[in-house]
Protein backbone atom coordinates (compact mmCIF):
# COMPACT_ATOMS: atom_id res chain seq x y z
CA UNK A 1 0.00 0.00 0.00
CA UNK A 2 2.48 2.15 0.55
CA UNK A 3 4.62 1.94 -2.46
CA UNK A 4 1.76 1.89 -4.32
CA UNK A 5 1.00 5.29 -2.56
CA UNK A 6 4.08 6.69 -3.44
CA UNK A 7 4.31 5.54 -6.60
CA UNK A 8 1.52 7.03 -7.35
CA UNK A 9 2.43 10.75 -5.26
CA UNK A 10 5.94 10.27 -7.71
CA UNK A 11 3.70 9.71 -10.93
CA UNK A 12 1.35 12.28 -10.35
CA UNK A 13 4.28 14.87 -9.74
CA UNK A 14 6.24 13.69 -12.85
CA UNK A 15 2.82 14.26 -15.04
CA UNK A 16 2.57 17.69 -13.85
CA UNK A 17 6.38 18.69 -14.16
CA UNK A 18 6.00 17.18 -17.48
CA UNK A 19 2.86 19.08 -18.63
CA UNK A 20 4.36 22.11 -17.60
CA UNK A 21 7.53 22.00 -19.64
CA UNK A 22 5.91 21.23 -22.81
CA UNK A 23 3.50 23.95 -22.18
CA UNK A 24 6.55 26.12 -21.80
CA UNK A 25 8.39 25.02 -24.67
CA UNK A 26 5.19 25.63 -26.84
CA UNK A 27 5.22 29.18 -25.34
CA UNK A 28 8.79 29.72 -26.46
CA UNK A 29 8.28 28.56 -29.98
CA UNK A 30 5.17 31.00 -30.04
CA UNK A 31 4.40 34.62 -30.95
CA UNK A 32 2.44 36.05 -28.50
CA UNK A 33 -1.18 37.08 -29.07
CA UNK A 34 -4.43 38.29 -27.60
CA UNK A 35 -5.60 34.98 -28.83
CA UNK A 36 -7.68 33.31 -25.66
CA UNK A 37 -6.11 29.79 -26.13
CA UNK A 38 -2.78 31.38 -25.84
CA UNK A 39 -3.69 33.33 -23.08
CA UNK A 40 -5.69 30.66 -21.44
CA UNK A 41 -1.98 28.62 -21.85
CA UNK A 42 -0.32 31.16 -20.36
CA UNK A 43 -2.55 31.14 -17.30
CA UNK A 44 -2.44 27.70 -16.66
CA UNK A 45 1.11 27.80 -16.22
CA UNK A 46 1.51 30.53 -14.13
CA UNK A 47 -1.05 28.63 -11.97
CA UNK A 48 0.31 25.65 -11.73
CA UNK A 49 2.59 25.39 -8.34
CA UNK A 50 4.72 22.87 -10.12
CA UNK A 51 5.96 25.49 -12.36
CA UNK A 52 9.19 26.67 -12.05
CA UNK A 53 9.54 30.45 -10.84
CA UNK A 54 11.50 31.46 -13.89
CA UNK A 55 9.16 29.70 -16.44
CA UNK A 56 6.31 32.27 -14.39
CA UNK A 57 8.96 35.06 -14.49
CA UNK A 58 8.66 34.68 -17.88
CA UNK A 59 5.27 34.56 -18.53
CA UNK A 60 4.78 38.02 -16.56
CA UNK A 61 7.31 39.44 -18.63
CA UNK A 62 5.12 38.51 -21.89
CA UNK A 63 2.01 39.24 -19.95
CA UNK A 64 3.79 43.12 -19.34
CA UNK A 65 4.80 42.73 -23.06
CA UNK A 66 1.51 42.20 -24.04
CA UNK A 67 0.15 45.17 -22.04
CA UNK A 68 -1.67 43.02 -19.49
CA UNK A 69 -0.28 44.65 -16.85
CA UNK A 70 -2.09 43.63 -14.24
CA UNK A 71 -1.81 40.30 -14.36
CA UNK A 72 1.92 40.73 -14.61
CA UNK A 73 1.92 42.64 -11.95
CA UNK A 74 -0.18 39.39 -9.95
CA UNK A 75 2.31 37.24 -11.23
CA UNK A 76 5.73 39.04 -10.16
CA UNK A 77 4.00 39.94 -6.79
CA UNK A 78 3.85 36.30 -5.85
CA UNK A 79 7.08 35.80 -7.28
CA UNK A 80 8.59 38.72 -5.16
CA UNK A 81 7.00 37.21 -2.34
CA UNK A 82 8.49 33.88 -2.70
CA UNK A 83 12.11 35.76 -3.27
CA UNK A 84 12.06 38.89 -2.33
CA UNK A 85 15.79 39.46 -3.00
CA UNK A 86 15.25 38.33 -6.72
CA UNK A 87 16.89 41.87 -8.51
CA UNK A 88 15.18 40.62 -11.58
CA UNK A 89 11.65 40.60 -10.00
CA UNK A 90 12.56 43.71 -8.87
CA UNK A 91 14.19 45.39 -11.47
CA UNK A 92 10.72 44.22 -14.22
CA UNK A 93 8.50 45.29 -11.32
CA UNK A 94 10.32 48.55 -11.86
CA UNK A 95 10.04 49.34 -15.03
CA UNK A 96 6.01 48.06 -15.26
CA UNK A 97 5.75 50.79 -12.41
CA UNK A 98 7.23 53.21 -14.51
CA UNK A 99 5.21 52.25 -17.21
CA UNK A 100 2.55 53.19 -15.53
CA UNK A 101 4.00 56.22 -14.35
CA UNK A 102 4.36 55.78 -10.92
CA UNK A 103 8.00 56.77 -10.64
CA UNK A 104 7.72 56.77 -6.49
CA UNK A 105 7.07 52.85 -6.74
CA UNK A 106 9.82 52.29 -9.57
CA UNK A 107 12.03 53.97 -7.46
CA UNK A 108 11.43 52.25 -4.00
CA UNK A 109 11.62 49.09 -6.50
CA UNK A 110 15.06 50.16 -7.70
CA UNK A 111 16.51 51.19 -4.36
CA UNK A 112 15.68 47.65 -3.40
CA UNK A 113 17.87 46.29 -6.40
CA UNK A 114 20.35 48.50 -4.98
CA UNK A 115 20.61 47.05 -1.47
CA UNK A 116 21.41 43.97 -3.18
CA UNK A 117 23.73 45.07 -5.92
CA UNK A 118 24.99 48.09 -4.86
CA UNK A 119 27.55 48.76 -8.05
CA UNK A 120 24.97 48.46 -10.64
CA UNK A 121 25.70 51.39 -12.70
CA UNK A 122 22.65 51.12 -14.90
CA UNK A 123 20.94 51.26 -11.88
CA UNK A 124 22.44 53.54 -10.22
CA UNK A 125 21.76 55.89 -13.56
CA UNK A 126 17.97 54.78 -13.43
CA UNK A 127 17.84 55.91 -9.25
CA UNK A 128 19.34 58.96 -10.64
CA UNK A 129 17.04 59.66 -13.09
CA UNK A 130 14.42 59.34 -11.20
CA UNK A 131 15.38 61.50 -8.71
CA UNK A 132 15.75 64.07 -10.89
CA UNK A 133 12.07 63.55 -12.28
CA UNK A 134 10.81 63.93 -8.86
CA UNK A 135 13.00 67.08 -8.54
CA UNK A 136 15.28 65.92 -5.59
CA UNK A 137 18.32 67.26 -6.97
CA UNK A 138 20.46 66.46 -3.53
CA UNK A 139 20.36 62.36 -4.19
CA UNK A 140 20.45 62.68 -7.62
CA UNK A 141 23.26 64.91 -7.42
CA UNK A 142 24.96 62.54 -4.40
CA UNK A 143 24.15 59.64 -6.99
CA UNK A 144 25.57 61.36 -10.12
CA UNK A 145 29.25 61.95 -8.24
CA UNK A 146 29.14 58.59 -6.65
CA UNK A 147 28.38 56.72 -10.50
CA UNK A 148 31.39 59.42 -11.21
CA UNK A 149 33.63 58.45 -8.76
CA UNK A 150 33.11 54.59 -8.55
CA UNK A 151 32.85 53.73 -12.29
CA UNK A 152 35.39 56.06 -13.87
CA UNK A 153 36.28 53.79 -16.80
CA UNK A 154 32.85 53.59 -18.03
CA UNK A 155 30.73 55.60 -21.17
CA UNK A 156 27.99 56.41 -18.42
CA UNK A 157 29.91 58.42 -16.59
CA UNK A 158 30.28 60.96 -19.06
CA UNK A 159 26.21 61.26 -18.60
CA UNK A 160 26.81 61.75 -14.74
CA UNK A 161 28.95 64.06 -15.52
CA UNK A 162 26.67 66.13 -17.77
CA UNK A 163 23.92 66.09 -15.26
CA UNK A 164 26.00 67.39 -12.49
CA UNK A 165 26.54 69.93 -14.53
CA UNK A 166 23.12 70.58 -15.61
CA UNK A 167 22.22 70.13 -12.22
CA UNK A 168 24.67 72.83 -11.14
Amino acid sequence: LVSTISFLLVFFMVANLYNVETKMLNIRNSQPSNDASYLTYLRNVSNNRFAEPSFKFQIAITLGNMGLIDESRKILNNLIIRDSANIDYRTFSAQIYEAQGNIEKALEERIKVRKWDPWNLNNLMVIAGYYEKLNDSSNAKSLYKFVAQTHANQPQVKQAEEALARLG
